[in-house]
């Protein structure tokens, strides 16, 4: 009976989305400090710059080892460790 009173609360479903949002948020976090940690150290000023780069498809005065790591390395590593 309590799994289907907290399922018909009005508020349950402002709970869920709520909770969905704030695991989305702690994923990107988490994603974003996957990217930065590593042997090669990338700051996170360095890291934004990279992406929105990437995503506006403009250049950055950055060393092209930096997409390299980010890109060719990390992404696909934190990528491959939030689908398992």
């Amino acid at each position: 009976m309590h799994e289907a009173t907290a399922l018909t609360h009005p508020h349950a479903s402002e709970k869920t989305s709520l909770l969905t949002l704030a695991t989305l948020a702690l994923l990107v976090v988490l994603l974003l400090v996957a990217l930065s940690v590593g042997r090669f150290a990338i700051s996170p000023d360095e890291l934004i710059t990279v992406l929105w780069a990437k995503l506006t498809g403009t250049t950055h005065a950055l060393p092209a080892t930096f997409d390299a790591v980010i890109f060719q390395i990390r992404a696909p590593r934190a990528i491959a460790a939030v689908l398992i």
